[in-house]
């Protein structure tokens, strides 16, 4: 059946008569961002990736897990990794309901200081794909809608396998838009208090040389060291990730000590 027009149409089209009628074109629409996000960086504390590790390394299946993120900016630190109770299989990691509540509680029960705190933080799900690609299915796609449908501003998903690759995603929900294979780092947090000693210690023990004074006790000058400082070299500590605080999931009701 022929497009119905809106308009009456000409009998006759010329050079001089009248515009032809708007019609609906096969169209192509594309979305165009005005402002490109910024790009975020992922680090990894030391402790977390040897976890990671010997999740994949030992896991002859598909194998999940949940880690603590905190963000300072655009910048997103795994903390912590936590193994719950799962069902598995070769194309498959379920983390159960059941593991899920055990987690939780066990981190209530354990940690009573920061256990909330933990638990608010779970904002990372990794999992394995054994010796398979990096490259998400449409299962992992799937679970990352569950994650935004329980209110999540943001969420991040890790794809892991036995070569040595990982590979992260960040879904920032309340900004629609996800980012693909962010960059990672390990963190080397810096021990502040030890910081805060040696500064102490360079301040009290380490002066300047006075004018004609010798390098050594025995008279030697800088160029006549017995000693080789050419390996010497200056270089800087990282600086340590910032904790911050989000709301992920609800917190079950803490069980009365008996």
């Amino acid at each position: 059946m022929p497009r119905q027009s809106y308009f009456p149409r000409p009998s006759i089209f010329t050079r001089y008569g009248r515009a032809a009628n708007f019609l609906p074109h096969d169209f192509e629409q594309k979305a165009e961002m005005l402002r490109r996000p910024p790009l975020p960086l992922i680090r990894i504390s030391p402790e977390a990736l040897r976890d990671m590790y010997i999740f994949v390394d030992q896991g002859k299946e598909e194998i999940g897990w949940l880690g603590t993120v905190t963000r300072e900016g655009n910048v997103f630190l795994i903390e912590e990794v936590f193994l719950p109770e799962q069902k598995v299989h070769m194309a498959r990691a379920l983390i159960t309901v059941d593991g899920l509540s055990k987690l939780t509680m066990d981190l209530l029960e354990n940690r009573p200081e920061d256990g909330v705190e933990v638990i608010n933080n779970l904002r990372f799900w990794g999992h394995s794909h054994v010796n398979g690609m990096t490259t998400p299915s449409g299962q992992d796609d799937r679970q990352m809608d569950q994650f935004k449908g329980n209110g999540c501003e943001w969420f991040i998903r890790g794809i892991f396998n036995k070569h040595g690759r990982m590979q992260f995603s960040i879904f920032f929900y309340d900004e629609g838009y996800v980012v693909h294979d962010v960059r990672w780092e390990i963190a080397q947090p810096v021990d502040t208090k030890r910081e805060a000693d040696l500064k102490k210690a360079i301040s009290e023990r380490v002066k300047p040389f006075g004018i004609g004074e010798a390098l050594f006790d025995d008279g030697s000058f800088p160029e006549d060291s017995p000693f080789d400082l050419s390996q010497y070299g200056a270089h800087g500590p990282q600086e340590p990730g910032i904790l911050s605080k989000a709301l992920a999931i609800v917190v079950p009701p803490r069980r009365e000590q008996s």
